[in-house]
């Protein structure tokens, strides 16, 4: 087995899930463990990666999700194990930092606004054992956390605070093994250098504008009264729901005006919703962060460095930790200078058996000297470069900014100059393609024959120039800020009082119909589809006020229309008049006009006739009423004597009677039907069923204390009995019995 006796000591040790330390990993001895790597990301897991030989003993205690592995103060939780079958056989053992366990747990359902960052800490490990080391932020800085107590993880729900408040998450254990969360703004920084001279073997740089942004919009919780998001149009010094920030392009060169001509190339925006944000202040302060945050692309670093530390300790070095910012120096052999420049740590992965390649991730970084590396990535080749008195020989520069130049000899191929100054000039031959001259006094020029590929006139006198028809399908006329275009047979005014969304408003000449069909690449266009006009729209840019068809219902203004814009031949439909409006104003208004009632006809018959008709109808139908409320009267005194004649059982029961009917003769069934009668009248129709209580009488006395209850109480005038041992000779009885 090819591991070595004197493989360095790591301090890795066995524990359980009682804390109880079991055994050590690394006792150097043929099977202890080696190969150890560890990575920690910034906001992320850490995880640990070791190799043991499948014959330790220490083997039995590798068990996923049953043992700990401390190393360096953390505990790490058992994941994975994987055999190696090949010359030697080993077991690769996988674990991750113990923090793992608050991704099992879901984050309660909870809503908090304005809160400091231990209140939400708190608040979100109140379950979870877990405990809120501190922090160094102000409680003055207050953020919102709201949680739906589904989607989300406990360690989900810290990673997302922590970024609301800009700020990184420490995870740790104290000696009590209670395991804690710390909240760190601030960045650490040691002074600790990476340099090409000292530790550094290489270094990768990425450089990434996906997140780039130029126009950042950001909108709070839903107003309740608008059903709208809140924006920060209110607060906003240009009035505008969205931030600009070009600084990325103006520090490369480009003019303001020329960015905002071309939004197709400098206009990059993004979108940020946050439901719980309600105060409009808040929102542009969080507006701002977000747009200084996306403004540049992001630089990000790779770098492979030797652990001097893990080395010889003799190096008084602390040892490296996630987001702790460093500063790194590569030496650049080819051009003799240095790139500079400070970043954060994202991540470090560590082989602790190879401390010659310990990678580390880098990023946030500022480069102090970026000036320079623009030189050198716009040059192809730069020989030396030597402090303030320079010899340079065979350079060749891209593009440079030199405040002054003294040059004794110069042989330039292509020279683009703003402004020259020559006491002599001596030029055999000048052959311009282009010229771009700011600034030239010519006395006297000839020319015969001038072919001008562009040109650039600072001032022209209209009357100086003789022009035809100028040809709108060759050439577009446009206003400035493009508010005016003039282009084939169209003339096009757009309202640009949103830059970033200008719409056209009028349309004059040559337009398509609103409902003619798509154009299709590679089919003929018919001209029925278009005609000519004026078309007006709102200041939405959609509706239609005005087109060739007349003025729309948009275009009418309210009270515009009057009785001077009603012809008095115009027959206008009953259908299109509001009657009941019309019947409610002249209820409300109590005008002492009136409407004729001979003049209003209702069935060929006018309204006076009709009424008097309805009024005799109504005198007929009142005597048959009256009628009939007295033989209502008198039927209610029957009924009350007939109720008032059984009133008491005593007055009447003259006789109870029962009649047996068989209902079959194979199986014998019973219906055994009570009966009471008054001056031999039978009226047991008229008597409540509540009032009947019936009693049986058998050998089993237990049986028939059920069915006294069950079936005898239950309210019913007759009872159906089987042939059975218990109703065979029994004796049923009937009381009528009012409660009374």
């Amino acid at each position: 087995m090819a591991i070595l006796n004197d493989v360095k000591r790591y301090n890795l040790e066995i524990y359980d899930l009682y804390y109880n330390n079991v055994c050590e990993l690394c006792d150097n001895s043929r099977t202890s463990a080696f190969g150890l790597e560890v990575e920690k990301k910034l906001n992320g897991i850490s995880t640990l990666k070791f190799k043991i030989p499948i014959n330790s003993p220490k083997l039995k205690y590798l068990v996923n999700e049953t043992f700990l592995i401390k190393f360096e103060e953390h505990y790490y939780l058992i994941k994975n194990q994987n055999e190696i079958r090949e010359s030697n056989i080993v077991c690769t053992v996988e674990c991750e930092g113990i923090e793992i366990g608050l991704a099992g747990r879901k984050c309660p359902k909870i809503n908090l606004i304005g809160q400091t960052a231990r209140e939400l800490f708190e608040t979100v490990l109140n379950e979870s054992n877990w405990v809120f080391a501190g922090t160094d932020i102000s409680d003055n800085i207050l953020r919102h956390f709201s949680c739906d107590g589904e989607s989300l993880s406990v360690l989900e729900a810290i990673y997302t605070i922590a970024e609301n408040f800009d700020a990184t998450i420490e995870f740790g254990t104290n000696e009590g093994n209670r395991h804690y969360v710390y909240l760190r703004k601030n960045v650490i920084d040691n002074g600790f250098y990476i340099s090409s001279k000292f530790n550094l073997k290489s270094l990768e740089i990425n450089r990434d504008s996906k997140e780039l942004c130029t126009i950042c919009r950001v909108y709070g919780a839903i107003d309740d009264d608008t059903g709208n998001r809140i924006n920060i149009m209110s607060v906003n010094p240009t009035g505008r729901d969205y931030i600009e920030n070009y600084q990325f392009y103006l520090d490369m060169g480009y003019d303001i005006e020329y960015i905002r001509k071309h939004p197709e190339l400098f206009y990059k925006e993004i979108t940020v919703n946050y439901d719980l944000i309600t105060d409009v202040n808040e929102l542009y302060e969080i507006a701002q962060e977000q747009s200084k945050k996306h403004a540049y692309p992001r630089v990000n670093y790779s770098v492979t460095l030797l652990d001097l530390y893990e080395m010889d300790n003799r190096f008084e070095l602390e040892k490296l930790s996630v987001g702790e910012r460093v500063h790194v120096y590569q030496f650049d052999p080819i051009h003799n200078t240095e790139f500079m420049a400070e970043a954060r740590i994202s991540s470090i992965n560590k082989n602790y058996d190879n401390p010659f390649n310990t990678n580390i991730e880098i990023s946030d970084t500022i480069v102090y000297n970026d000036s320079l590396n623009k030189i050198l990535n716009n040059s192809d080749k730069v020989d030396r470069i030597l402090g303030n008195q320079s010899v340079i020989h065979g350079m060749y520069i891209k593009e440079a900014t030199i405040d002054t130049l003294h040059c004794k000899d110069a042989f330039i191929q292509t020279a683009k100059i703003a402004d020259l100054a020559v006491t002599a000039a001596k030029i055999a031959q000048a052959a311009i393609g282009t010229g771009h001259i700011k600034d030239a006094a010519i006395d006297n020029a000839k020319i015969a024959n001038a072919s001008i590929d562009d040109a650039k006139i600072l001032s022209l006198n209209a009357s100086k120039l003789t022009a035809g028809t100028i040809n709108t399908a060759d050439v577009k006329v446009m206003s400035a800020e493009g508010e005016v275009e003039i282009s084939g047979y169209q003339i096009l005014i757009k309202d640009s009082s949103d830059m970033l969304n200008p719409y056209v408003r009028v349309v004059m000449g040559k337009y398509r119909k609103a409902d003619a069909p798509p154009i299709i690449d590679g089919e003929e266009d018919s001209e029925d589809n278009y005609e000519y006009g004026i078309v007006i729209r709102g200041k939405d840019g959609q509706t239609v006020m005005w087109d060739a068809n007349g003025v729309h219902n948009a275009g009418i203004t309210d009270g515009a229309v009057d009785d001077n814009k009603i012809s008095d031949t115009a027959n206008i439909s009953g259908s299109k008049i509001d009657i009941n409006s019309m019947i409610r104003i002249i209820n409300e208004n109590g005008t002492s006009e009136k409407i004729n009632a001979m003049q209003i006809l209702i069935d060929g018959k006018n309204l006076h006739t009709k009424f008097t008709e309805m009024s005799t109808t109504i005198e007929d139908q009142k005597k048959t009423m009256v009628q009939m409320q007295s033989d209502i009267k008198q039927n209610a005194e029957s009924i009350k004597l007939s109720v008032e004649s059984i009133e008491k059982v005593e007055e009447v029961v003259d006789l109870l009677g029962t009649e047996v009917k068989i209902i079959t003769e194979r199986y014998p069934v019973y219906k055994i039907i009570g009966k009471v009668y008054k001056n031999k009248k039978d009226i047991t129709e008229q008597i409540p069923s509540h009032w009947f209580f019936w009693t049986r009488m058998s050998n089993n006395p237990e049986a028939d204390g059920e069915w006294n209850t069950e079936i005898g109480s239950s309210g019913i005038k007759e009872v159906t009995i089987n042939n059975d041992r218990n109703n065979k000779n029994a004796f049923f009885s009937l009381i009528i019995d009012d409660g009374k």
